[in-house]
């Protein structure tokens, strides 16, 4: 049987939050490792790609939790790396270009992060829907406000009381 030295459980450290509301947020890419996609039934997949291991930075300072993003070397998601090169400050140029795991790492870039429902009724993870860049990002990162989608709660209201289990 495997052992290890246990210790007295710690309170979750301030800022170490599994959700955040839907909205505009920095993020620091806390890792990066290069991969292959999956391969699917169809045969598809199998593509180079940059996992991403990002940590979104609460307006107060703190960290907040961890989002996975996947970078995939394919000729009709380039765009999403060219969006998450430009986010990060970095002047992309049209052409060949290469983006390894290792550069990916300390870069800080500016992203809508949204949620969708997870496996648990009332439970909402994070993704991250875009990386802003260009005029988006130097309003947010200058302080002025950026639009932001309509917010949904951390936890799903329970069923109204009166019996009536539609949800609208």
């Amino acid at each position: 049987m495997p052992t290890y030295i246990a210790k007295k459980p710690e309170a979750p450290r301030s800022g170490n939050k599994y959700h955040v509301e839907p909205g505009v947020y920095k993020c620091e890419v806390f890792t990066a490792e290069e991969k292959t996609s999956k391969r699917k039934p169809d045969g598809s997949g199998g593509n180079p790609m940059i996992e991403l291991v990002l940590k979104v930075m609460l307006p107060d300072g703190k960290t907040g939790p961890e989002i996975r993003d996947y970078l995939v070397f394919t000729p009709k998601s380039g765009w999403k790396i060219d969006a998450f090169r430009a986010s990060s400050g970095e002047a992309v140029l049209e052409g060949d270009a290469e983006l390894t795991a290792e550069s990916c790492e300390t870069r800080e870039v500016v992203a809508m992060i949204g949620d969708k429902p997870g496996d648990k009724e009332g439970i909402y993870w994070n993704f991250i829907e875009y990386y802003l860049h260009g005029e988006e990002r130097a309003e947010f990162l200058s302080g002025k406000s950026v639009a932001r989608p309509v917010t949904k709660p951390a936890v799903k209201p329970a069923a109204v009381a009166d019996g009536d289990d539609i949800p609208f």
